[in-house]
């Protein structure tokens, strides 16, 4: 692409701006952002399900501390072609099942709380960087 084409580009898109966001860029981001996921969801509903998913992923070994738990069989339960998301022994029990998905509750939980470090990060960068730029 030429120089020239390029520079023409650029004005279009300058046209675009002024015309939609008075020519700030800044209202852009703003509308961009407003637009985006972050308010498509009730976070608030989303974020407050988290003390349930615990206490029942606690309840899981609980239960599975059980003497109980590691006689009763779940063999005969298996569906043909055995558990879809469930990764235990061809004759599993109902202890090593409540393991395996308070483990796999726990393996949710650190990847969300990496997540959201990771996001706690990368949002003080951004407002450092806007902050520089105004």
């Amino acid at each position: 692409m030429s120089a020239d084409s390029l520079a023409k580009v650029e004005a279009a898109q300058q046209a675009v701006l002024k015309k939609t966001h008075g020519g700030k860029a800044g209202a852009q981001f703003v509308q961009e952002v407003k637009e985006s996921l972050l308010f498509q969801y009730n976070w608030n509903e989303l974020l407050s399900a988290a003390p349930t998913a615990i206490t029942l992923v606690g309840a899981c070994h609980v239960a599975a501390a059980s003497p109980e738990a590691a006689a009763i069989s779940l063999g005969d339960a298996v569906p043909a072609g055995g558990f879809k998301y469930l990764r235990v022994a061809a004759k599993p029990t109902l202890r090593a099942c409540l393991v395996f998905v308070a483990g796999e509750g726990d393996k949710a939980f650190r990847i969300a709380g990496s997540n959201m470090s990771a996001i706690a990060g990368t949002s003080s960068e951004l407002i450092e960087t806007v902050t520089r730029t105004v």
